[in-house]
């Protein structure tokens, strides 16, 4: 029997600018194929799309990534006999630095460049049809919603179940969330009041000093006393997130998170531990624009 063929599996972004007469988008180019296009490559093993879109675009350009914006698709192609999946984001870029490719070998130029003459350069449909997507969107602000992450069974814990805490993996999912965080540029931090949900904003509150603002209300003896007090505390969240235009986390637990994400307007699917949704906002009416999904394994 012959082996399946795996699908390579990679990410990119692209970033645009406004230059002095027109936008601009930023190109990279490969020597070996002598092409342009946007900054993208493969990912690590189990890791993350954004964060390889981040990783891939740092080494590629020298430049940091500000936060990722809204995601721009996926586009399928096949490299040889393997299908080829990138899955492309937006991004806020606010390094000014110059343009520093890590590896010359790969990436030997990384120019800003006006959207008009790029067009003509990218070497392939799909990711021009990228830019295409990029110029044509709102402008959005992040609302992430986390389950919290693994933690110690119910029936091995002993004592008040508020003060159960995370297990070895959920604090190895901790961490893998704390970088998902800083992807999308996380500046404010809610969760349930319980310590297992705290415990899961813990490597990032520590990593970034950004406090965590505790609402009873979110933990499940609190929404089993007052639900409607659920679907107030996000609509406050929510309504805040819009107002300051700064990206808000809020972890919660399983029994809890239908009513947290109705209160976008959105139907829940079910989430595994430390699984964290990224709803896209329109700052101007508060429409949700576009979402996104993310599983930790840990």
């Amino acid at each position: 029997m012959r082996a399946a063929v795996k699908t390579i599996q990679a990410a990119g972004i692209c970033a645009l600018q406004q230059g002095a007469n027109e936008m601009q988008v930023l190109l990279v180019h490969r020597p070996r194929y002598q092409d342009w296009g946007l900054p993208k490559g493969k990912l690590d093993a189990n890791e993350l799309a954004p964060l390889a879109a981040i990783r891939e675009f740092h080494e590629e350009t020298g430049l940091k990534v500000n936060r990722l914006s809204l995601p721009l698709g996926i586009g399928r192609y096949h490299v040889g006999i393997r299908p080829k999946v990138v899955r492309w984001w937006l991004a806020d870029v606010t390094d000014t630095s110059p343009c520093r490719p890590l590896d010359l070998g790969e990436i030997d130029q990384a120019s800003w460049l006006p959207v008009t003459k790029a067009a003509n350069l990218l070497a392939h449909a799909d990711e021009r049809l990228v830019l295409q997507r990029a110029l044509a969107t709102p402008t959005t602000v992040p609302l992430l919603i986390a389950r919290h992450a693994k933690a110690v069974d119910r029936a091995k814990w002993v004592g008040a179940d508020t003060l159960r805490t995370l297990s070895p993996k959920g604090y190895r999912q901790a961490n893998i969330l704390r970088r998902l965080l800083a992807a999308y540029g996380v500046g404010e931090l809610a969760s349930s009041s319980s310590l297992r949900c705290l415990e899961t904003f813990t490597p990032y509150s520590v990593a970034t000093g950004i406090n965590v603002m505790e609402f009873p209300q979110l933990s499940e003896d609190g929404a089993l006393a007052d639900p409607n007090a659920v679907l107030q505390t996000m609509h406050r969240l929510r309504d805040r997130t819009l107002t300051t235009g700064v990206s808000l986390a809020v972890c919660g637990h399983r029994p809890v998170l239908p009513a947290m994400i109705a209160a976008l307007n959105l139907s829940y699917d079910p989430m595994k531990p430390a699984d964290t949704m990224v709803a896209h906002l329109n700052p101007i009416d508060g429409t949700l624009v576009a979402t996104e999904r993310h599983h930790l394994v840990g």
